[in-house]
């Protein structure tokens, strides 16, 4: 019960935030955030506390920010592959297995991108568009919660968009386009594209990836984290490795209040 309200809440102060976001897109000043020590939830996902840190909010409650560059998405740092499960995202990024296959994401004005925890495991938690020569997918909201649609004007980048063509490819992102325009004669769908729409639209055949997925307890509860076959994994490791050093960020060291005192005396 007390998570279904923390999720209303922080539901209804996401569509604010989207909607001051789209028009101004700058951070509001006076409210306070503070970082989350010993919330059960930081316990819980151990593995998030070296990448980013847990704030509370007193309106959207206990999220996840993650330390990474300046306009920074998720579901961009990625492939996307065909498993058995469907559609399959394989994250480049360390905490990739965990955000992306559990939990609901929200962009906030003055935090950036945020992490919402759930335990209910998907294959993408994403919301799909498929129109013409595109393919576009975003985030999934929380329940009640609606994006703008790919085309439609706002500041903040929420959904990723690709050209069929390069659906498959690796580091998928980096073939994103910007200015995304719907041809209105061209009908569209709202499902996530099929293997033989991908396999039609490229020309090509699509290879099944073999998914591994092993069981990781953590705060007295089990998830599910993908390993991708040997070969596969060794192929995805340079990806890997730059993604770590280009897009992830350490945490900003706070001043050491012994050595001031010190300083000032």
């Amino acid at each position: 019960m007390i998570v279904k309200i923390k999720l209303m809440t922080f539901s209804i102060f996401g569509i604010a935030g989207l909607l001051i976001c789209s028009t101004a897109c700058a951070p509001s000043r006076g409210k306070m955030y503070t970082e989350s020590r010993v919330d059960s939830y930081a316990e819980n996902y151990t593995v998030l506390a070296r990448h980013g840190r847990w704030i509370n909010d007193p309106q959207m409650g206990t999220v996840w920010s993650p330390y990474v560059i300046s306009g920074w998405q998720p579901y961009y740092y990625g492939q996307w592959v065909w498993s058995d499960r469907g559609w399959t995202w394989i994250s480049y990024e360390p905490y990739g297995w965990l955000v992306y296959h559990y939990g609901y994401w929200d962009y906030h004005p003055d935090l950036g991108w945020v992490w919402i925890p759930d335990d209910v495991w998907s294959p993408a938690h994403v919301k799909w568009y498929h129109y013409d020569d595109y393919i576009c997918w975003a985030p999934m909201p929380l329940p009640g919660r609606r994006w703008p649609n790919p085309w439609e004007p706002y500041r903040t980048r929420i959904w990723t968009i690709v050209p069929v063509n390069n659906f498959t490819s690796d580091n998928v992102g980096r073939y994103g386009v910007r200015n995304f325009i719907r041809r209105n004669e061209i009908a569209g769908s709202r499902d996530a594209p099929s293997l033989n729409y991908i396999q039609a639209r490229t020309r090509s055949s699509v290879r099944e990836t073999k998914l591994r997925q092993e069981k990781v307890d953590m705060g007295g509860k089990t998830y599910e984290r993908i390993r991708m076959q040997e070969q596969d994994a060794q192929r995805l490791k340079s990806q890997r490795d730059e993604v770590e050093r280009t897009v992830l960020r350490q945490p900003e060291k706070k001043p050491d209040q012994k050595k001031e005192r010190t300083k000032r005396r």
